[in-house]
């Protein structure tokens, strides 16, 4: 079967792609082997339907994955594969869990508000790698132009920092908890040695953290390579 390849965009209007994830029902074991699906829409950027917007690392090129684009084969790297297969398996949920791989999402101006522990569904994807083709100079040119209104003009922007590794989820529970905490730090004994002693006490557990684990797995997710790229802020 020939490879997917893109439509060229008409650039004098204003068009964009964007994807569909074809979400399989969860129940169906036979599904879970079947490879990750999406469609590709051309839409006027002006009139184009709400989307979510992804942000994420890009990662080597190898190794590489095949997906099924408008029912042509598409490769696709292994970082965004990652999310593609997290997000059409139903696993990925609103806000991160302790089960969740490390994501984050940030509501637009007109942003939608999610019931907590529900599964991340976006009907309408913007994601570079996919909804650009990278093999047109002249149209890569023209859509990273427009990033930054792409971003804005989007719903939300999910940050996918990649599968959780080196304690990343105790981090993203740490993160998501300060906020709650009623009793946000406790120093338990005066000494000359204040992050040995200073623990985090969530509201919804009397659990205490000491503070260095707390320290060490977020400073460990702030090294991804996720927060050294130029397009963090822009997006």
């Amino acid at each position: 079967m020939e490879p997917f390849v893109h439509c060229p965009l008409d650039l004098s209007k204003d068009e964009i792609r964007l994807a569909r994830v074809t979400l399989p029902a969860p129940e169906i074991e036979e599904q879970r082997q079947e490879p990750v699906r999406i469609v590709l829409e051309t839409f006027d950027r002006r009139t184009s339907p709400s989307y979510s917007a992804l942000s994420y690392t890009w990662g080597p090129p190898s190794p590489s994955h095949g997906i099924v684009a408008n029912d042509r084969p598409f490769t696709i790297r292994n970082n965004l594969y990652c999310f593609l297969r997290r997000l059409a398996s139903g696993s990925i949920r609103y806000p991160a869990t302790e089960n969740d791989s490390t994501i984050e999402r940030h509501p637009g101006p007109n942003g939608p508000n999610h019931e907590e522990n529900a599964p991340l569904s976006p009907v309408y994807l913007w994601i570079d790698q996919l909804c650009i083709d990278q093999d047109s100079t002249t149209e890569k040119s023209s859509q990273v132009s427009k990033m930054t209104e792409i971003f804005m003009e989007a719903k939300e922007v999910i940050v996918w920092l990649g599968e959780e590794q080196d304690d990343s989820n105790f981090a993203m529970r740490c993160i998501t908890q300060i906020p709650r905490a009623y009793k946000p730090w406790t120093i338990v004994k005066p000494d000359n040695n204040i992050p040995a002693t200073v623990k985090m006490r969530a509201r919804s557990s009397t659990t205490q953290v000491p503070l260095e684990e707390v320290v060490r797995s977020i400073q460990t997710l702030m090294n991804r390579p996720y927060w050294n790229r130029v397009w963090v802020a822009q997006e």
